[in-house]
């Protein structure tokens, strides 16, 4: 005896919404099943439901993103100014301390000469313990003081990395959306500034 297969588990929401469309429109009229149970007027409501919920996430995300980039540019422009700000104090000051220091800005330190951070290697991402968390951990890097991680959402678009966390052990758990994929990708920092990003892991939320 034949059985149905759906595959609904490996479907995307947007797919399940399809493929309940497509069952609906072969369901009506269809003189095989004139009744059907659940009745095709709930499942077109729980198909129309799915489809406007995952349209709703997708306007959401497009915002997020808007934001996020607005954030970005705002930040980066406040770094120019306030680079432009240090360079002319400096000027200005002639190097003299108290001077600086007046301003609320600090002095630099003299540091022993160290080259920038190795590139992060064996970078793993595993499910955490609770829904959306992913647990990622790679090797530390000699002379880094901190690690900054960064993820894209694996959307079959430009990739566009967004800032997660700063930590300052070779792993993190990452609080993410549950069934979204991610790419996901480390970078050490050390006194002599940020090293190359670390090959990418792709990674589903759980």
């Amino acid at each position: 005896m034949a059985k149905v297969k759906q595959d609904l588990h490996s479907k995307s929401h947007i797919g399940k919404a399809d493929y309940g469309d497509n069952v609906i429109n072969k369901l009506t009229g269809n003189a095989n099943f004139p009744s059907v149970n659940p009745s095709l007027d709930k499942l077109k409501t729980v198909s129309t439901t799915l489809r406007q919920a995952h349209n709703e996430v997708e306007e959401a995300r497009k915002t997020l993103q808007e934001k996020q980039n607005n954030l970005n540019a705002a930040s980066t422009e406040f770094d120019t100014n306030f680079t432009s700000l240090g360079s002319h104090i400096e000027n200005v000051s002639n190097g003299d301390e108290a001077k600086i220091h007046s301003t609320g800005m600090e002095v630099q330190r003299s540091k022993s000469r160290i080259g920038v951070p190795a590139k992060v290697v064996f970078l793993n991402a595993t499910s955490g313990d609770n829904a959306g968390e992913i647990d990622i951990q790679w090797d530390s890097v000699k002379g880094a003081a901190s690690y900054v991680v960064q993820a894209a959402i694996n959307d079959g678009v430009a990739v566009v990395w967004t800032h997660i966390t700063v930590v300052t052990r070779s792993n993190a758990a990452l609080t993410m959306k549950s069934g979204v994929s991610y790419q996901i990708r480390v970078a050490a920092v050390g006194a002599a500034g940020q090293g190359p990003w670390s090959d990418s892991v792709n990674k589903v939320a759980p």
